[in-house]
């Protein structure tokens, strides 16, 4: 997209929420996002089906003109809130990650490394734009890694050695 062309406009923001196994969402939270108009796309009690109704929302066809939320209820109460939170930087699903505790002020709030459980500098929670492969290209010169050793002097053949195995004779001596 050039500099100069407009964004497509967001018309829907859908939401995953990803929640503690036997436990029911909190009737108010799921009320504050109606209010907002967020539609609750999927539930989900563990980060597998969470991340896979992430990928079935990225491939939609109006996904485009919607806005992706992974909502993590009680973050310290998922293990694997990190690791799926690191996932979600490596694909380009374009999901912003939310929280929702109870005992915290905001209750429902942007994620921060911290909610998750790790360092400030561990997780980042934008989404970084996949780098282009770096490539070679066969007229460049040769990087010093590749370029290849000489072979020592004591694998190199004598005079005399070289010349028995040019000699059409075997016989003939030098």
């Amino acid at each position: 997209m050039s500099a100069g062309a407009s964004r497509v406009p967001v018309k829907a923001t859908r939401c995953v929420i990803w929640h503690p196994r036997r436990q029911p969402v909190d009737a108010e939270l799921i009320g504050a996002l109606r209010a907002k108009s967020i539609e609750l796309s999927h539930r989900a009690d563990n980060e597998f089906a969470a991340f896979a109704a992430l990928c079935t929302l990225a491939k939609s066809a109006d996904a485009a003109h919607t806005a992706t939320v992974l909502l993590i209820v009680e973050p310290k109460s998922h293990p694997a809130a990190t690791q799926l939170a690191k996932l979600l930087q490596r694909y380009p699903l374009h999901t912003t990650l939310w929280v929702y505790d109870r005992t915290t002020t905001p209750r429902l709030r942007a994620a921060s490394p911290r909610d998750l459980g790790e360092p400030a500098a561990a997780v980042p929670m934008a989404a970084k734009p996949a780098e282009a492969p770096k490539l070679r290209l066969a007229s460049d010169e040769p990087t010093p890694a590749s370029v290849p050793e000489a072979p020592s002097p004591a694998h190199l053949l004598t005079d005399e050695e070289l010349a028995l195995l040019l000699a059409t004779d075997p016989k003939k001596e030098l």
